[in-house]
Order: structure tokens, then sequence, then C-alpha cells
């Protein structure tokens, strides 16, 4: 199973880093085409923004069980062991939760918006919109992992969280 989820986290990682090329890419094509060929191509800052916008729901989906994202511990590091393990628990359940919701109402704004097309580029509004459930879904997954086996730190170590 450890290796399903050393996969599943490869995938992830991958993702990423392939939306991070195609936004550098995209970034630098306007910038060629507006100072060097004199007019800026349309369609370039209209990709960049449906990119930003899957690229920030992946990576969000892949912090919650590396536990990347930003924490003030200032209060909780004067709590024991157990209590800290406790909020842990509870804070697992309330992403679990908007991760839920996030991929339920996600859900149905694309397919609200499925019929509507970009200005620029061919592709439905919907599509760009499946980010939410589908970053949902990987939320749900990771915040369900850190439950039951634990969290991982950016430094590789492991912590218990149940």
């Amino acid at each position: 199973m450890q290796q399903f989820w050393k996969q599943f986290d490869r995938a992830l990682s991958g993702t990423i880093i392939l939306i991070v090329a195609a936004l550098a890419m995209a970034g630098a094509l306007q910038v060629f085409s507006r100072y060097v060929l004199g007019s800026a191509f349309s369609w370039t800052e209209e990709l960049s923004r449906f990119l930003l916008i899957w690229l920030v729901v992946i990576a969000a989906a892949a912090e919650v069980h590396r536990g990347g994202h930003i924490c003030v511990t200032m209060l909780t590091d004067k709590f024991s062991l157990a209590s800290r393990r406790r909020l842990d628990q509870a804070s697992f359940v309330l992403i679990l939760v908007f991760a839920m919701v996030l991929a339920v109402f996600g859900y149905q704004l694309s397919m609200r918006t499925m019929a509507q097309s970009a200005t620029t580029i061919p592709v439905s509004i919907g599509a760009v919109y499946l980010a939410l459930p589908i970053g949902g879904v990987l939320m749900a997954i990771n915040a369900l992992r850190s439950l039951v086996g634990g969290r991982e730190h950016p430094d590789g170590s492991r912590q218990e969280v149940i």
C-alpha cells in the first residue's frame, strides 16, 4: 500500500510540475510576443489564468498530506502532545468536510458552466472549473490519509495524528 501512495504523491507532484512549466511557457510567450513582436498574443493571459486555477487547487490538495500549509503554532505549542494530536485530528476532519463541500459544489458549478466557452481559447469554462471537484476529492483523500496514517512533514519525517 505504501508503494501505491508513493506513486500517488509522485503523480500529484508531476502534475504540479507540468502545470508550472506550462504556466512559465505561457508567461514567457506573452512577454516575447509583447516586447519582441510588438503585439501580445491574446490567448496567453487567459491560458495563464486557467493554469493558475488548476495549479492552486492541485498544489493545495498535495500539501494537505505533506503538512506544507501555513500554520500558526504559537498557542498550540504550549499544549500537551495529546492535545496537539486531538487538534490535528479536528483540523483534518474540518479539511475533509471543506474538501467534500468543494467537490460537490465545484462539480455542480462546472456542470452548469460546461456550455460556456472561454473568450480566446477553445476551452469550456466548465472544464476549467473541474479543478474544484478534482482538487476537492484529492484534498479529501489526503486528509483521510493524514487522519489514518499520520502526516508527512516537508522534511520527510512523519507525525502520527491518531
